[in-house]
């Protein structure tokens, strides 16, 4: 790869190079001194944090330390490969030739052999400064010879593919430039560029009096921005129901006349409810409720020790179906609509197998938001589907009976550690920076716990064992259930930069059933913002396409693109399943347990103020 010819920023290092080297070696070795006192700093407050660094059953430090030995044996009995190793042995003197003659103000082009990618960093100083340009280079062509030597691991342990793959991801995002403390030029160099007047009185103010330890979470919103039931979750609503897995809310109508078929709105149950009622410039559920509809939600409960034998069945048929029922009965209709979210998605679709099995269709349309339905599709997730990493949550399972709510924040963090761990540190521990209130954040972070068996059902049955796809592939209450036969009219939504819900494992479920009325949309963004943009909010859009072929790349290659949020779509979609108009509904008084957002959504999470 040929770079164009790059010119440095004057700096001490330009001029005589020899005294300048010597400079360059003192200068350096004060920052390594205080490089190294920072990290084992951080790494003792990591150990005292109130949330631990990892959960083993998730990432386990000495079996990542244990793959990597067995495997570098291997490559060396090899005896080595000098064609492999080659590229990289070229690249590093052409890089500190080029580097050395930036030095000296010599202008020459930058030719490296390998295709770099750089990194996403925000100081200029990575790029103008010749000192961190060369740090920044070298750090990529590392990380090259890294990923590539791990290629060639893969072939003595095929079975552990992505296993290994995903620690040397963690591995070059842990060691990335911007992590490392005083690399940063925005920390405490406070913008100053090391080799042009370093600081290093107080190398890292913030990290005084023990304040702002480390605590490897994602991204959070300021605890006291929010409170649900003040400025989250305020559309108001009842209570109608509840039993010892979830409460129903019940919206009071916004229009005079609605749908006649109400929508039933479907939570994952990992997070609380109010995701479709967040502030109210965002609010999913005071939207729908302004376009003429009757709206009910699920609120889950947070399983404690009285639940903890609770089972994904009880979810799909105590929980969503009971859901169901009371929806039902309290509209007096005899269909409904229906929308799951992730998770909620899945229970949605489980019930729609089980239902179909009995001949009820009561679910007259259904709208997946970010639901995956072929987890093979998933890499990231692809260490949770091996079978000794299922042994290790199992036994984490029976020994707790429930795995707390901090499990889920970590499992969904590992998916994309350098956006929702390392740049949270560096903001937080390093900066000091306090996070952007944002409501969405906010909810990221209050999640609920899993029951263990509810909790091992899914991960063998579904993530494994990929049930979802496959005839009959899950049973329930006896009865084997198939998404292929599953009548209903379905509108799907996916997000094209989802690491959670990656696009083209939702797509599948425009395949699998055989349902005569699909429509598959494609939202820009992520896994929430991609779902829940407000049509008030003009920056966003998606792609529609009037087919749906068998490969998720060939429906891409026909979609156009649209200005503008999904929702409208969707509800210019629901039109044909709302059964008319009629007179709102007002909530019966008589079914009034207490005001949304209910007990359930209230309590407070265990580790949540800690």
């Amino acid at each position: 790869m040929v770079k164009k010819p790059k010119k440095f920023k004057s700096s001490p290092l330009t001029g005589n190079f020899s005294e300048t080297s010597h400079k360059w070696k003192g200068t350096w070795q004060k920052v390594a001194a205080e490089n190294q006192k920072t990290i084992a700093q951080y790494m003792q407050d990591s150990e005292q944090s109130s949330l631990p660094y990892f959960d083993k059953s998730l990432f386990n430090s000495e079996g990542v330390t244990g793959t990597f030995k067995q495997s570098m044996k291997r490559l060396s009995e090899q005896a080595g490969n000098p064609e492999s190793q080659a590229p990289y042995f070229m690249d590093v003197p052409a890089l500190l030739r080029s580097t050395l003659n930036q030095f000296q103000n010599k202008t020459t082009a930058i030719s490296l052999g390998s295709t770099l990618h750089p990194l996403p960093l925000q100081a200029g100083g990575w790029e103008e400064n010749p000192f961190f340009f060369l740090l920044h280079q070298s750090h990529l062509l590392n990380v090259q010879f890294l990923k590539e030597t791990v290629g060639q691991m893969v072939q003595f342990y095929p079975n552990i593919n992505r296993k290994l793959t995903l620690y040397t991801n963690h591995l070059v995002e842990t060691l990335s430039l911007p992590n490392q403390p005083l690399n940063d030029l925005e920390s405490s160099l406070g913008g100053r560029l090391p080799l042009q007047g370093l600081k290093l009185d107080n190398p890292i103010p913030k990290l005084k009096n023990g304040q702002n330890k480390p605590s490897l979470k994602a991204i959070e919103a300021p605890k006291m921005a929010f409170q649900l039931g003040e400025n989250l979750g305020v559309t108001p609503g009842k209570i109608v129901f509840q039993n010892n897995l979830f409460q129903l809310i019940q919206y009071e109508p916004h229009t005079k006349r609605v749908a006649r078929r109400p929508l039933l709105i479907v939570p994952p149950w990992t997070h609380k409810y109010y995701i479709f009622d967040l502030s109210a410039e965002n609010s999913f559920t005071r939207w729908a409720l302004e376009s003429g509809l009757t709206l009910f939600t699920v609120s889950w409960v947070n399983p404690n020790e009285i639940r903890t034998q609770k089972t994904f069945e009880d979810y799909v048929l105590d929980g969503l179906k009971e859901a169901l029922d009371q929806v039902c009965n309290i509209t007096d209709q005899k269909e409904i609509n229906a929308v799951g979210y992730c998770g909620g998605g899945t229970l949605l679709a489980c019930l729609m197998g089980y239902l179909t099995a009995k001949k009820d269709t009561r679910i007259l349309s259904a709208t997946f938001l970010a639901t995956p339905f072929d987890f093979s599709k998933i890499d990231e997730l692809g260490i949770y589907r091996l079978n000794n990493q299922h042994s290790k949550l199992a036994e984490k399972d029976e020994e707790q009976k429930y795995l707390e709510e901090q499990y889920m924040v970590q499992v969904l963090n590992l998916l994309r550690a350098n956006d929702l761990i390392w740049s949270s540190d560096v903001n937080h521990y390093l900066l000091g920076q306090a996070a952007f209130p944002f409501d969405m954040l906010y909810w990221a972070s209050d999640t609920l716990r899993l029951p263990a068996k509810m909790h091992h059902t899914y991960l063998r049955h579904i993530l494994i064992e990929n049930c979802l796809k496959l005839p009959r592939g899950l049973v329930i209450e006896g009865v084997p259930i198939s998404l292929h036969k599953i009548p209903a009219s379905l509108f799907i939504v996916a997000a094209h930069e989802d690491h959670i819900a990656p696009w083209r494992s939702v797509y599948p479920l425009t395949q699998i059933t055989r349902s005569s009325s699909k429509k598959f949309i494609l939202s820009a963004s992520g896994h929430i913002t991609g779902v829940f943009n407000h049509p008030d909010h003009h920056h966003y859009h998606f792609w529609a396409a009037n087919t749906l072929p068998k490969s998720a790349e060939d429906w891409l290659k026909t979609a156009r693109k649209h200005k503008g949020s999904w929702w409208k779509e969707w509800r210019q979609w629901l039109e044909d399943y709302g059964g008319g108009m009629v007179p709102a509904r007002a909530i019966a008084p008589g079914r009034i347990l207490e005001n949304a957002p209910g007990r359930y959504a209230m309590a407070v999470r265990s580790d949540r103020d800690s």
